[in-house]
């Protein structure tokens, strides 16, 4: 391998690192967007940050995928919740405590077991 060979190979991981920011950046732009313009209160006053294994440099496959973690405020606490493993690695369902079901907050964001209805979260969000 020649130095203009190892320059060309480094100017192309330039080149796709660029190109994955922007889509990233464009991405969170409209969902920001779409946060702030949400009904919902506890969406509109809702946060995201970067996380996982790209945000903290520890990836050690080919990075083709970004998490975002969203932070919901108001009624969402999490000494509400509990957390249950499914059966895919690194997956979890929230279900929200028997003590809390009752409260009508929850009554359209849960499922008749109790589990956290992650369409209805993503339509507030998105407006599918």
């Amino acid at each position: 391998m020649t130095v203009d060979d190892i320059i060309q190979t480094l100017d192309s991981i330039n080149n796709q690192q660029q190109s994955k920011k922007q889509i990233l950046n464009s991405f969170l732009e409209d969902l920001r967007s779409e946060l702030q313009n949400s009904s919902y209160d506890f969406v509109s006053s809702a946060y995201f940050c970067y996380a996982g294994s790209s945000y903290e440099r520890t990836v050690v496959k080919h990075n083709t995928d970004f998490d975002i973690q969203l932070i919901l405020k108001e009624h969402f606490r999490a000494d509400k919740f509990q957390m249950e493993t499914c059966p895919e690695p690194g997956v979890y369902k929230l279900k929200i405590r028997e003590d809390s079901r009752s409260l009508p907050v929850y009554r359209r964001w849960i499922d008749k077991n109790g589990y956290l209805r992650v369409e209805v979260l993503r339509i507030c969000i998105f407006r599918e």
